[in-house]
């Protein structure tokens, strides 16, 4: 068998998020969107935090794509760009015209008027000061955006030596969007206090639709079920337990994804870790204008498969 390794530890972000998940399929309204024509549950009014020791957030139930989240991030904020061939992924091509434009949305928002830029020159100049807002959302450039910003306002604010960020989410696609959101943002977080000289504070994530779309749903419940089954490992390592056999045999067909040569499930619990992970951040300079996905590098990240799921459009 191959050297086949899952990190089975559940951070505090993922099972918040997991409960979010669960909540909103079991309470979430049902209600059919009109522009996307796909019915949504829905619940309003969701918050995570993470606070100033907590990392960049990763998920062990699925494999998360942090790299592609960062790039993204970085061609917002730091190219200031609205043009896809800009990002180097096809992330965007369902919003963009034949030259690739996604219309005056994100990048162009923020180069319109060299919004971080003059973050960076008022956090330097004035670490006190409550006006750090980079914001998307212009109402008058809405008609011609391609797709209006979800995450549209962000506060960036310096207390006791230490960025805090607050990230408002006006819609947010729970399953395959919020985690990118809030992964991107922390460490846009990480990047900004490099160039400001400073630690990394609290960050609060707040979305004011949060939903799963029906499309979606035996992949939510897929990864629910992953979900439980890190909850039972993390309860059996707490308590110096064996595993249970229904334990064993339901991370069986993960081992045998990654390894379909796979057959001895006595190997499963040799192959099982708990311990911390994290997406590690190396400024190498605190230019942030220099920074790439690069400067990112994960550790021990050994998650269950990614799950591919349809994107509203």
């Amino acid at each position: 068998m191959k050297n086949v390794m899952f990190n089975c530890k559940l951070t505090d972000y993922e099972r918040e998020y997991l409960r979010i998940l669960n909540h909103i399929i079991q309470n979430g309204v049902y209600e059919k969107n009109e522009r996307t024509g796909i019915g949504t549950f829905r619940i309003p009014n969701v918050t995570f935090h993470l606070g100033e020791n907590d990392g960049i957030p990763l998920l062990t139930s699925k494999k998360v794509q942090w790299k592609s989240a960062i790039d993204e991030i970085l061609w917002i904020m730091q190219k200031g760009s609205n043009n896809i061939h800009d990002l180097g992924s096809h992330i965007w091509d369902q919003w963009a015209d034949e030259n690739g434009s996604i219309g005056k949305a994100y990048g162009y928002q923020i180069s319109k008027h060299q919004q971080v830029k003059k973050l960076i020159d008022t956090l330097k100049s004035d670490p006190s000061s409550r006006r750090g807002v980079l914001d998307l959302w212009q109402i008058g450039d809405i008609p011609e955006m391609n797709l209006t910003p979800c995450c549209y306002t962000s506060v960036w604010n310096i207390s006791n030596g230490k960025l805090n960020g607050m990230l408002v989410q006006r819609s947010g696609d729970m399953f395959l969007g919020v985690v990118f959101n809030t992964l991107q943002y922390r460490a846009l977080q990480y990047m900004l206090a490099s160039e400001l000289n400073v630690k990394v504070g609290d960050f609060l994530h707040t979305i004011a639709d949060a939903h799963i779309y029906e499309n979606q749903f035996h992949q939510v419940v897929e990864q629910l079920r992953r979900g439980q089954l890190l909850n039972d490992v993390d309860r059996c390592r707490r308590v110096n337990s064996h595993l249970s056999n229904d334990v064993i045999h339901g991370l069986s067909f993960y081992f045998k994804q990654k390894d379909p040569t796979f057959n001895d499930e006595i190997e499963i619990g040799k192959n099982i870790k708990i311990f911390d992970f994290e997406l590690k951040f190396d400024p190498k300079n605190n230019d942030f204008w220099s920074f790439t996905s690069d400067n990112f590098t994960p550790v021990d990240y050994d998650p269950f498969p990614a799950i591919k799921a349809p994107v509203a459009v």
